[in-house]
């Protein structure tokens, strides 16, 4: 198995795991500030219904009763109320001042209550309306007189109610959620740090072993061109005679057929005539060519690797020099190509 394999493994369920705890605890965070926000406010409704229940007992149902109960124990704001209507007219709204300022008495039409107006789930008579231009919550309990209904309210703004509910275990809750993101934050940049780290180390790696192998292959490329040169030294140019024969009796029957010999015979022998001879042979550079002095009277030349064409141009070749170098031309020589 790739060992990098087994790396990589890991690797890759650390930041699916991180990405998913970081993703969860979002969710998690979410969805326990809206459940707590609603939970607040439908709790907070009820403990307004309860009081306005109380309100109601406590001011023995009547009008200026429930209204001197509320001046005394309610404590009322800008943002937290109380009001009495009969027959849906206002008749108290935070204070006495504050009602006969009212330009708009009508309950529905001064606290905009219409069919679009929104209940309060689990609460029995509480909605979320629109009242100078702020968005508050309605809690209503209504009182059925002999001859009148008496509708007792408390006005909250909705962001006060929100507020003043118990936010202790969301805020636990944030706080754990805030740890776990953490972790799964500090995890993945010491993960990518480490990984960080370790490309570096790779790369540093894998440069040093380029740097050698770069060097392995000039040593080897000096190698095979010292190696060619001598192996061209021992197949080129005037050799001896067990040179040769060692060179063909390694050569493969398809080399044979490919390569050509041909045999330089003197006429008549004489010292000058051989070195002459033997001279030329040695000036000769013709690539994959080895001759030797095979007999007393006899050059053999091997042409490797060379066609008839080829051959051909080597006498040709081998004429020529003979007269630029004596002034002379080789009547006393024959050549001919000869079998294996």
């Amino acid at each position: 198995m790739n060992p990098t394999k087994k790396k990589q493994r890991p690797s890759k369920y650390l930041i699916v795991m991180s990405v998913v705890l970081s993703v969860l605890c979002t969710c998690l965070m979410v969805f326990d500030v809206v459940t707590c926000r609603e939970t607040n406010l439908v709790n907070a409704c009820l403990e307004k219904e309860k009081y306005l229940q109380a309100m109601a007992y406590s001011g023995n149902y009547e009008t200026e009763g429930i209204i001197d109960y509320i001046k005394e124990t309610y404590m009322t704001s800008a943002s937290d109320y109380c009001f009495v209507a009969v027959d849906g007219e206002l008749v108290f709204v935070r204070d006495d001042n504050y009602t006969e300022s009212l330009e708009e008495t009508n309950l529905k039409k001064h606290f905009d209550i219409s069919n679009r107006t929104q209940k309060i789930e689990g609460c029995k008579k509480a909605y979320v309306v629109t009242s100078e231009g702020s968005v508050w919550n309605l809690i209503c309990h209504d009182i059925k007189l002999a001859e009148q209904t008496m509708t007792l309210g408390i006005c909250v703004r909705n962001e006060f109610l929100v507020s003043t509910g118990d936010f202790d275990i969301l805020l636990q809750h944030s706080v754990l959620y805030m740890v776990l993101f953490s972790i799964a934050f500090i995890v993945s940049i010491v993960f990518l740090s480490s990984r960080e780290k370790e490309n570096r180390l790779m790369e540093i790696k894998l440069t040093e072993q380029l740097q050698e192998n770069r060097r392995l292959i000039e040593r080897l490329g000096e190698r095979l061109e010292a190696q060619s040169e001598m192996e061209y030294q021992k197949e080129n140019g005037f050799c001896t005679r067990e040179v040769v024969s060692q060179i063909m009796d390694k050569l493969t029957a398809e080399q044979k057929e490919k390569s050509r010999k041909l045999v330089i015979r003197m006429k008549e022998t004489s010292s000058a005539s051989i070195v002459k001879y033997s001279v030329l042979l040695e000036r000769m550079k013709v690539n994959k060519c080895v001759c030797c002095m095979w007999e007393e009277d006899t050059f053999l030349v091997l042409l490797l690797n060379t066609d008839e064409h080829g051959a051909n141009n080597f006498v040709k070749n081998f004429l020529l020099q003979y007269q630029k170098m004596f002034r002379q031309d080789a009547k006393d020589i024959q050549i001919s190509a000869e079998e294996w």
